[in-house]
């Protein structure tokens, strides 16, 4: 019996030093980013799901691909915040402490329209776990209609996975792009304009994220967009 009891506490002190960290999404997104010279930025929730241990996170930029007039502005943990730091920054969290990181972005008035994108290496002290989170930043002309709470395009499932289907009740709608995370587009799906209301688009070739769809006009004009996720 002394044993295994002694076993048990064994086992909870190698579970209790082996601290979690949880993070609120893979991708950060933040659609429609105001061009205005402006810092502006969404937030991570980042979580010590230990209750009994601390644990410190480091992190570290590891790419960034950014459109002409848009730069990095601060990058902020629960502690301090920096001007775009290149080299490796750390901060504590406490038994079941929530936290928060953001990286600020500016896009000037002139700057390119599309995404803009950095992604930062997460480790922690407690475990050999590494995490790659995206700032996905996107802003379009002033001319584009967010389609995402609109009944202009119904998208169904979303998330996806070998196909998504679009419901279209805009009749100018003539062509579909979709766009990576840094803004490239990888596929283009041309609209009959003898359809009916929804038309189905492959997605096999598309490998797992999240993606903007484009959807544009006759001239090329793009009337609107909508995210989606493959899965």
């Amino acid at each position: 019996m002394k044993k295994t009891i002694l076993l048990m506490m064994s086992v909870f002190s190698i579970l209790g030093i082996q601290a979690q960290v949880n993070y609120s999404v893979d991708t950060v997104f933040y659609n429609y980013f105001p061009k205005d010279s402006s810092e502006h930025h969404k937030k991570l929730d980042i979580t010590n799901t230990s209750t009994t241990d601390s644990v410190t996170v480091t992190y570290i930029k590891t790419n960034e691909n950014l459109l002409g007039g848009w730069l990095i502005g601060g990058v902020c943990d629960v502690v301090a915040c920096y001007d775009n730091p290149s080299v490796s920054k750390s901060f504590k969290l406490a038994p079941s402490q929530s936290a928060f990181f953001y990286v600020g972005m500016r896009a000037d008035q002139e700057g390119g329209n599309g995404c803009s994108e950095a992604t930062y290496k997460f480790t922690n002290s407690s475990n050999a776990d590494t995490k790659f989170i995206t700032f996905k930043y996107c802003a379009w002309p002033a001319s584009t209609k967010n389609f995402e709470s609109s009944n202009a395009v119904n998208i169904y499932p979303n998330p996806a996975s070998s196909y998504v289907n679009i419901a279209l009740n805009d009749k100018d709608i003539v062509g579909i792009n979709v766009l990576n995370v840094i803004g490239r587009k990888i596929a283009h799906f041309n609209v009959d304009a003898s359809r009916n209301s929804v038309m189905r688009v492959p997605l096999e070739n598309i490998a797992n994220g999240i993606y903007l769809l484009q959807f544009t006009n006759n001239e090329g004009k793009i009337l609107g967009v909508r995210r989606i996720t493959v899965n």
